[in-house]
């Protein structure tokens, strides 16, 4: 090779070396100046993730402006995904198991499988038929029909790494928290909340024993404040961690599957009202998963504002008033009575004014005294004023009534002689009147005055069902009052009911019993209260509300605000419409069934007792009112079951007319 060729070949090595050496020169002013910045924010987000800062959710006031539902500051538990292995996260969940257990803490746990020795399926939340419910839960976690819980324990374990060195409890216990985990897609940009408002004993502990709780860290947020405990449960309800279902659902909607959403009551009604819009901050997280590091970012703003139409004043009444009551029964009667409702509302607005039920439950502790609350005979979860049906008894001795005044089979002079024992079916059927040797001759106000079932026997017969029913209906009885809370239909006694439940032929008997109340009548507490409300107003019947206004959480501004809707009018006759408000006036003064309770009442009232029959049990009692007489502002329902006299449920709507006008 000679000298021309070895330059020439040294020459181009020279040449490509050079190339090669601008070529990285530029590499490396690209990554490290050109787009510097956007590698190291791309190299540090793989340490910092985005974690929501909770918007606290709006407060709910009563229609004064005096908070129910407020929030206090709170803390709770994290799990954050880390670069730590199966082994050692499932040891730092058994140890913040361990603690939360001594600390009496309820964690969250659905996982269908109990046991400490020997493992057995159980559904604690579902009323459905238990085989059916394994059957299913199986076939979504790609399980054989046969698999014992035994087996099901043993391929979790498996899946999640969960070694033999835990007790079977404890094994168990992993499991249950690493199945919630794995259902709130658990991942590093998605922590998983442990425990909700935990007590500060609980958060000194994991702080004392942070060295053996890789991946769990503390935070603090808004948490709901239930202020007066048990007080209108029943309407303002509760808030929990968003299901699985209900984040596919809400996804879209700026929700996160660690959110904090209504249930029930009004704070489920309410819910895109009372949520706020979350900020954000950064959380820096080592990654053994020992420590974090928080960066505020984005502020978060609050929820609106819900103001009810409830007072908590006359709530308060008529919760307190019927535990009273109910107690005293139980003394003096020797008989234990635990459970009843009380509606109050606004007769010309719709306004519901309270809405009580007995017994009742405190929402801030719905999750840890649920299996209590489920099992619990007397239902306390049951909202009574909207959901339970009641034989209205003598209280829909109006509407009989009102259809036969209106269809002219009676007019308001005639009268009916009562002897004690009604006849016209004689001798196949015989039905008494309450009073044994009768109440002799009397007209339509004086029959609701004294309440004489002979009387509605007559003009209910005279009547037929058809139209008692019509003007049931007329009355928002049988009929959804157009709450926003969930409520049943109740029953309308006659023919339609018998075939639907495929029940013993109607007969005419049955007509005489539906005329005073009985037979297959069943009404809510919601309903009688719209019904007496309709009558005192002259038969304006308005939809019930709970919500009155929405304000803007910062300035105030009105967002929402309910009018007074009307849902039907019945053009009673003013003779008719006399009639019958001299006799409601009648039965709370002279000899009426309710003078004893109501003779010194410095007010002038309408109303009507009620003592439901009920088979096999001690009698319901019942009391629908309203006042002042002259310009009906407010109705009142009171109903107590196994309360034997309407007499009982008549003191309890007393001291609610007492609390209201005391205001006025």
């Amino acid at each position: 090779m000679n000298e021309y060729s070895l330059k020439k070949r040294f020459t181009l090595f020279n040449i490509l070396f050079l190339l090669f050496f601008i070529c990285c020169t530029y590499r490396l002013i690209k990554l490290q100046i050109i787009k510097g910045e956007y590698y190291f924010k791309l190299s540090f987000n793989r340490l910092v993730g985005s974690s929501p800062i909770k918007a606290a959710r709006g407060e709910i006031l009563d229609r004064n402006g005096i908070p129910l539902i407020s929030n206090r500051m709170g803390f709770l538990v994290k799990i954050n995904k880390t670069e730590i292995t199966n082994e050692i996260l499932n040891s730092s969940i058994n140890n913040l198991i361990k603690i939360a257990h001594e600390e009496n803490i309820t964690y969250i746990d659905t996982f269908p499988i109990k046991g400490k020795e020997t493992y057995y399926f159980d559904f604690p939340y579902t009323e459905d038929d238990e085989k059916n419910k394994i059957k299913e839960w199986k076939k979504r976690n790609n399980f054989d029909e046969n698999q014992t819980p035994k087996e099901v324990i043993k391929k979790f374990s498996n899946l999640f790494g969960i070694s033999d060195k835990y007790s079977k409890e404890e094994k168990r216990n992993i499991i249950a928290v690493r199945y919630e985990m794995k259902s709130k897609a658990f991942g590093n940009m998605n922590p998983y909340v442990f425990a909700n408002d935990v007590n500060i004993s609980l958060v000194q502990k994991i702080k004392e024993q942070n060295e053996n709780l890789p991946g769990v860290s503390i935070e603090s947020e808004p948490i709901r404040e239930y202020i007066n405990k048990e007080l209108a449960a029943h309407i303002l309800g509760r808030v929990g961690i968003i299901y699985k279902e209900e984040y596919d659902q809400l996804k879209n909607e700026n929700y996160g599957i660690n959110d904090i959403i209504g249930k029930d009551g009004m704070e489920k009604i309410l819910e895109k009202n009372l949520k706020g819009i979350d900020g954000t901050h950064e959380a820096k997280f080592y990654k053994n998963g020992k420590g974090n590091i928080i960066i505020p970012n984005k502020p978060a703003i609050p929820g609106h504002c819900a103001i009810l139409t409830i007072d908590k004043n006359i709530q308060e009444t008529a919760e307190n008033s019927l535990k009273t009551k109910m107690k005293e029964i139980s003394i003096n009667e020797k008989t234990k009575v635990e459970c009843g409702a009380s509606v109050v509302v606004q007769i010309k607005t719709g306004e519901i004014l309270a809405l009580a039920t007995c017994p009742s439950y405190n929402p801030a502790k719905f999750n840890e005294e649920y299996d209590i609350l489920i099992k619990n005979p007397l239902k306390p979860l049951l909202n009574r004023a909207l959901n339970g049906i009641y034989p209205p008894a003598s209280t829909f001795k109006m509407v009989t009534a009102l259809a036969a005044l209106e269809e002219e089979v009676i007019t308001p002079n005639d009268t009916i002689n009562d002897t004690g024992i009604y006849m016209y079916y004689a001798p196949s059927y015989m039905p008494k009147c309450w009073k044994k040797n009768g109440h002799g001759k009397l007209d339509i106000a004086n029959a609701i005055a004294r309440s004489c079932n002979y009387f509605f026997y007559d003009i209910g017969r005279r009547t037929g069902i058809t139209k008692l029913n019509e003007y049931s209906k007329k009355l928002g009885l049988g009929e959804l009052t157009g709450i926003e809370l969930s409520e049943s239909q109740g029953i309308l006694a006659g023919p339609e009911y018998r075939k639907k439940i495929k029940g013993p032929m109607w007969m005419p008997g049955n007509t005489i019993q539906a005329a005073i109340g009985q037979s297959d009548n069943a009404f809510t507490p919601a309903q009688l209260v719209n019904y007496i409300a309709t009558l005192a107003s002259g038969g304006t019947r308005y939809k019930l509300h709970l919500i009155k206004e929405i304000k803007s959480y910062d300035d105030g501004k009105i967002l929402y605000k309910k009018d007074p809707e009307i849902i039907s009018e019945i053009n009673i006759r003013p003779e008719n419409y006399e009639a019958i408000m001299k006799g409601v006036k009648g039965v709370m003064a002279d000899n009426g069934t309710a003078s004893s309770i109501f003779k010194n009442f410095p007010i002038i009232l309408g109303g009507k007792t009620g003592t439901a029959e009920i088979y096999g049990k001690p009698n319901n009692a019942l009391f629908v009112g309203f006042g002042p007489f002259e310009d009906p502002e407010i109705a009142v329902v009171t109903v107590i079951e196994k309360g034997l006299h309407g007499t009982y449920a008549a003191q309890v709507a007393k001291n609610i007319f007492e609390t209201y006008f005391k205001k006025e």
